[in-house]
This record gives structure tokens, sequence and C-alpha cells, in this order.
């Protein structure tokens, strides 16, 4: 699926629980993707963001259990909490330069993750954000991270190395 070049907001729900949709090039003019666009989405294993998204809703990709990689555009500023939630195949994830807090749920129950480029410039993991990476082994968080929200971590059972900077001042329970 292709996107015309006038079109700069895929809306909530749009996509929602598309079994059969298997890939998505959203093309260079989309900026937004709405609440639970692509929620769902069982079948869709390659998405192209594009160069110009800003912001992800709530939900957008969450359940997209054939999704393998994701790679964000730098232009990427905000996300909703869970946009990736439950994509069970998601392995590697390039995350936006442009992002300051990676909210709640973002990755949960992502158990093949393996490789997560964090934002040089992200400051906060929030609630439970990797909570059930069951693969995941190592994470590298950038200086300017200074909090991390409950559970962010939990059960994330092959993990074995995380180096933590020194602008840390909160980790949660």
């Amino acid at each position: 699926m292709a996107w015309g070049t006038g079109l700069t907001t895929v809306k909530g729900f749009a996509f929602m629980n598309c079994y059969a949709l298997t890939a998505a090039d959203l093309g260079d003019s989309i900026q937004s993707i709405g609440n639970s666009a692509f929620y769902a989405c069982s079948a869709l294993e390659d998405v192209d963001l594009g160069e110009s998204l800003i912001a992800i809703d709530t939900l957008a990709f969450s359940a997209c259990t054939s999704l393998k990689t994701i790679t964000m555009p730098d232009t990427v500023e905000g996300m909703g909490t869970d946009v990736f939630s439950g994509c069970t195949a998601l392995e590697s994830v390039k995350l936006s330069d442009g992002l300051k807090d990676l909210p709640a749920y973002t990755f949960n129950e992502c158990s093949s993750l393996v490789d997560v480029t964090m934002p040089q410039y992200v400051s906060t993991i929030g609630t439970r954000c990797f909570y059930l990476c069951s693969s995941l082994e190592t994470v590298q968080l950038p200086f300017s991270m200074i909090a991390i929200g409950d559970a962010a971590f939990g059960h994330c059972t092959s993990l074995k190395g995380i180096q933590l900077p020194m602008a840390l001042s909160y980790i949660g329970y």
C-alpha cells in the first residue's frame, strides 16, 4: 500500500484489524499516524515511515505480530504510549534522534526484540517501556538519560548489561 503525495495524516483506527495487510509505504508526505491506525494488522511485515513523520499516536502499531524491524526518521518528535506493544516478531528498532522521551509500554511484550538504537538526547524511559522484552541482551543508554520509569526493563530475562549514565537521577521499582 502506497500513499498519495497530498496525504499528511493516517487517522486513528484507519487500518485496525486489517489482517491481510503485509506492507505500508507511508511516503514522504505523512506527518502523523493516529491512535490504533494499524492496530493488530497481524500480517504487517514491512513499514516505511517516510521522511516527514512527526508524531505517532497511542497503539499505532500495537499487536502487529509479524513486524520485524522499524527505522524511524529523525523527524519524529513524539509518540503516544503502547506504540509497538505486543509486536512479538519485532527484532530491531532504530528510534528517531528527535525523541526526548520514550513513553510507557512502548515495546511492552516485544519478546523478539534484540537491538534498540536509542535517541542520543532521550531523557526518560516510561513505565514498562521494555517490559517482557525477553530477548533484549544489552541496552546503551545515552548520556542525557535522567529517569527510568517503573519496571521499564522488568522481565527482560536475557538482559546481560546496561550502563547507567551519570545524569540518571531516578530509577523506578
